[in-house]
């Protein structure tokens, strides 16, 4: 989410009145600043809803705001609105969960349409209807040899072009491992494009050639993601376990250190 609506008359609201008026000036800036969270980590399927550990949600914050005004102000925020909450809050032990039910209200409109901008979608698509139109059998080929033709000169408009993916079989396999993981914690997801496995193989291939991970680092994030209640939502391609990854590997860090000898010379 790249923005939300603001209102200019924000100040004036009776809500954030009464959080200023028990926080000071930081109730206005714990206002904005969770909301500023929730669209970074928006879900444009479920907006305004945020799971996950609680030490990485205050880490968030400035350093001034200590985990027990946090939580004030959510028990305070949760009696406003008439009663219904500006914000949800709870937290269990070392997680948390955080609703701001009026978030969808705010969404941007480059964030409701995000599932109609599927570029790959659009491509294949595109591709297809054009391929029908363009085929061998619509050419007329006339006073052509054949056997004269070379391949630079063939009048075949459609030669099949090289992959520009690379990647071995220990890659595919932790293609297929997300890909499983993924099927089974987000059933409704849809996986796009007809080369997806290819494309998360080569990034594996990336990630491992550039040491940004090894392989059995990679399988063990891939679990730890899809046993998490926050992180199963977000890692559903390589790309973005890439992107994520030192935020997930240091959510996971004290996993690995109790398990890594489960992983370590193993791809599974």
């Amino acid at each position: 989410m790249r923005w939300f609506k603001h209102l200019v008359e924000s100040g004036s609201d009776p809500d954030i009145g009464a959080m200023m008026d028990e926080f000071g000036f930081k109730g206005y800036y714990l206002f904005f600043r969770t909301l500023e969270i929730l669209g970074r980590e928006c879900d444009s399927d479920n907006p305004g809803v945020l799971n996950g550990r609680f030490s990485w949600f205050l880490n968030q914050y400035r350093r001034g705001i200590t985990s027990k005004l946090l939580q004030n102000y959510f028990r305070f925020c949760s009696e406003l609105d008439n009663g219904n909450g500006r914000f949800i809050f709870i937290k269990k032990g070392k997680r948390f969960s955080l609703n701001c039910p009026k978030f969808k209200k705010i969404v941007d409109e480059y964030t409701r349409q995000k599932p109609y901008r599927n570029t790959e979608k659009v491509t294949e698509e595109v591709t297809s209807e054009v391929t029908k139109k363009v085929t061998p059998k619509n050419i007329e080929y006339k006073n052509i040899d054949k056997r004269e033709c070379s391949e630079k000169d063939s009048p075949n408009p459609l030669k099949e072009k090289k992959s520009s993916f690379k990647y071995e079989k220990r890659h595919m396999d932790e293609a297929k491992y997300l890909e499983l993981a993924v099927k089974s914690t987000n059933p409704r997801h849809k996986l796009s494009g007809n080369n997806y496995l290819d494309d998360w193989a080569n990034t594996f291939r990336i990630m491992e050639e550039k040491k940004e991970a090894t392989m059995e680092e990679i399988h063990f994030l891939i679990k730890y993601a899809h046993d998490d209640g926050f992180w199963y939502r977000n890692i559903l391609s390589a790309s973005k376990l890439r992107k994520q990854f030192s935020r997930l590997w240091e959510d996971a860090r004290q996993e690995w250190e109790k398990n890594k000898e489960k992983y370590v010379g193993k791809n599974k």
